[in-house]
């Protein structure tokens, strides 16, 4: 079974990201733990460089990195910050979709793949990471092809370009 780091939307996807921990189909790390949120709303009030701080000391010890692409995936500064270590530390990436995955309430979000996570599926594709819509069935057999394929691809570019 894996080690891996998963990184998502704090404010809308901790409830999704716990629910994909309980299937116990790796050893998941995120960067305040999947239970309570304490430790990243105290990084997050102190700073970027505590909460990526907070992130970097998530990463050590995985060998993939599961981006959960939600609603606002794409617009959280941290989720870069942490496919970037994630590329320094060699990790496998894999990008879920997580919309048909139950919130707390047990409600899932529309079908199909909307805007906002087609522009973060775009940031992974872009650099040859793959991206699925989640398959329990078929998530830990993704992470093993993330965690020993990632040296298929050259990947010295970061997702952000150095203008930008």
């Amino acid at each position: 079974m894996r080690h891996c780091f998963f990184i998502f939307d704090y404010d809308d996807d901790l409830s999704r990201a716990h629910h994909i921990e309980s299937l116990n189909l790796a050893v998941a790390t995120a960067p305040a733990g999947f239970d309570d949120d304490a430790d990243w709303q105290a990084a997050v009030s102190k700073g970027d460089d505590a909460v990526k701080e907070l992130i970097d000391n998530a990463i050590l010890g995985t060998s993939a990195t599961v981006v959960l692409i939600g609603e606002r995936t794409a617009e959280r500064d941290y989720v870069d910050h942490a496919i970037e270590q994630s590329i320094k530390r060699q990790n496998g990436i894999l990008g879920i979709f997580v919309h048909d995955i139950p919130d707390a309430s047990g409600a899932t979000a529309a079908k199909g793949r909307a805007p906002y996570e087609a522009q973060a599926a775009e940031r992974l594709e872009a650099h040859g990471y793959d991206t699925h819509d989640w398959d329990e069935s078929k998530f830990a057999e993704w992470i093993e092809e993330a965690a020993t394929g990632w040296k298929a691809f050259a990947r010295p570019r970061p997702l952000i370009s150095p203008s930008a």
